[in-house]
């Protein structure tokens, strides 16, 4: 068989094991869906099937507003088309954009292929892609990060492939790439600008002037494009939410108590201005997305992602980048594309600098979830030095794949049989059993008033229920608040049960309360049933009122009694 047919036929291995990862019991692990997963399935399917958004906009393309974070609209798209093809159900909500995650190993491939010139380099790049736990895990939770990595990763291998083939052509196609990715996941919106303008000490570098011009062209625009976001109501949103210059941070309070404690007014601007106190927040955010800590372990982890006894990379990666960078093998450092490696480093410190200009849920796996690519590439360096060793090369690569074996089998045990479990807390698994007593036995009620605990309840009600009716558009408000849906009753807080009990509201004899786990039972209720998490805490509570006196009473009347 021709070398190359060889190659490739390894690449396909390499994409069927990335499939498998991001496929296998898909529709169970993680056991259910969660908030954004539920909202954005059903977001995409309802403007599929109505052609307008939940507030009326026709086919929006720039965001869909959820809770005041405007976030990109276009990879719901893609859950919603899952849905419409294999229904409404968690694999119907994962499937494409789990799919568009394994086919990352083609543009990782040949990335690496451009970099180090070296087939087997290269095959080893996408491998690392394949089975990485961070991308796994966004894979398989609906992520958009994952959609818009896809893109920019393509992106960058047209930009490489313009500059090794000195082709126009290839650039062309490479910026409208990349300007797309402003629209699928908020970090490229910093990270784009700043990617280009480190290209171009490549371009000078390499003296490639012929395409030059309009590269220029293709920066100013990512700048202008960039600069027109920020200042808009829906570029903002979510920035304005979770930025460190938000009053969460604590950086003000931190500051004016410190001036506080000054005696002379000049030595507190010197010493305990806004420039020092952003400045150190932004640092202290920065440095830790390059933490071990951060990388090998869960425990810094949003925990609705977290994996039990697994961080975002294996440990063997760590080995890798260590040997990348220190000075053994340096005749190898000649045989690779030295600006393009170097380029690569340089992606990897713009990576996080907009998350690590954010101060809640931080350090956050999604947000920098472009670092992986890079973290990969230069793995696969130490890869190609360690491949480069004359003596001892076969005991060396046995010894390596034992450990990446012994690991991959580790993470993919505690994944797809702890995964669901650790996150019990966190997830919302409840949700769907309860969604699905309400559509069998909603009739039986003449009102059911719902907890506000329960995360987006309306949303996931409608999504199982199969309802994308044209009816509730305008219905909606922000964070998918609505007052009635069916015989449902919404709006209520935690504890319906109670608000109706302290504000002695009327309530029909045929009705169902449904509390939040940590609700207590009060008199004039009876508990009918409860729907506890895998972990066997509670989270929902079924309760009914005792009276059968009339259709409607008042709890104060009842209690006089």
């Amino acid at each position: 068989m021709p070398k190359n047919k060889i190659l490739y036929l390894f690449l396909f291995l390499i994409f069927l094991l990335a499939f498998t990862l991001r496929i296998h019991r898909l529709g169970t692990v993680p056991l259910s869906l969660h908030d954004d997963e539920v909202a954005n399935t059903y977001v995409g399917r309802f403007i599929i099937e109505n052609g307008r958004d939940l507030y009326g906009n026709k086919w929006p393309f720039l965001y869909f507003d959820k809770f005041g974070d405007y976030t990109p609209v276009l990879p719901m798209y893609l859950s919603g088309l899952g849905s419409v093809i294999f229904g409404n159900n968690e694999f119907g909500s994962r499937i494409l954009i789990a799919v568009t995650g394994s086919l990352l190993i083609f543009p990782m491939y040949f990335l690496s292929k451009i970099v180090f010139r070296d087939e087997k380099t290269a095959l080893f790049s996408a491998f690392l892609t394949a089975i990485l736990p961070w991308h796994i895990v966004l894979s398989r939770v609906n992520a958009e990060g994952i959609v818009g990595l896809m893109f920019f990763s393509t992106a960058l291998l047209f930009l490489f492939l313009s500059l090794k083939r000195k082709s126009t052509k290839a650039l062309i196609i490479s910026l409208p790439i990349l300007f797309l990715c402003y629209f699928l996941y908020i970090s490229y919106r910093i990270i784009i600008p700043l990617a280009l303008l480190a290209f171009l000490a490549v371009i000078h570098k390499k003296g490639n002037k012929i395409y030059g011009s309009v590269f220029i062209v293709g920066v100013i625009l990512s700048l202008l494009l960039t600069l027109y976001i920020s200042s808009t109501t829906w570029g903002k949103g979510r920035f304005e939410q979770v930025s460190l210059f938000n009053k969460v941070s604590g950086v003000q309070i931190k500051t004016q108590s410190l001036i506080f404690n000054e005696t002379d007014i000049r030595i507190a601007r010197i010493f305990n201005n806004k420039f020092i106190g952003f400045g150190r927040e932004f640092l202290n955010q920065y440095l830790q997305y390059f933490s071990p800590a951060y990388l090998f372990s869960q425990e810094s982890l949003i925990k609705v992602y977290a994996v039990p006894n697994n961080g975002l990379l294996y440990f063997f990666i760590l080995g890798l980048i260590i040997y990348a960078l220190i000075p053994a093998g340096h005749h190898l450092f000649s045989k690779i594309d030295k600006p393009l490696f170097l380029y690569l480093c340089c992606l990897l410190l713009i990576s996080p600098l907009s998350s690590a200009m954010t101060v809640i849920d931080t350090p956050n796996m999604h947000r920098s979830l472009p670092m992986s690519i890079f973290l990969i590439l230069i793995a696969s360096y130490g890869f190609f030095k360690l491949n480069g060793i004359k003596h001892y090369r076969i005991p060396v690569n046995f010894l390596l794949f034992l450990i990446i074996g012994l690991e991959l089998i580790n993470f993919s045990h505690n994944y797809f049989q702890h995964a669901s479990f650790y996150r019990s807390a966190w997830s919302n698994e409840a949700n769907k059993n309860l969604v699905d007593y309400l559509l069998g036995n909603k009739d039986k009620y003449d009102t059911i008033h719902i907890t506000g605990d329960g995360g987006w309840l309306p949303v996931y009600y409608l999504y199982y229920k199969n309802d994308f009716e044209k009816k509730y558009i305008g219905q909606f408000g922000k964070d998918f608040k609505i007052s009635r849906i069916d015989n449902l009753k919404f709006g209520y807080g935690a504890c319906p049960s109670e608000q109706i009990y302290k504000n002695t509201e009327s309530i029909d004899a045929r009705s169902l309360i449904v509390d939040a786990g940590q609700c207590t039972l009060l008199p004039g209720f009876k508990e009918v049933k409860s729907f506890p998490r895998i972990n066997f805490t509670k989270a929902f509570n079924l309760r009914i009122p005792t009276s059968t006196q009339s259709a409607a009473y008042s709890f104060a009347d009842n209690l006089k009694y």
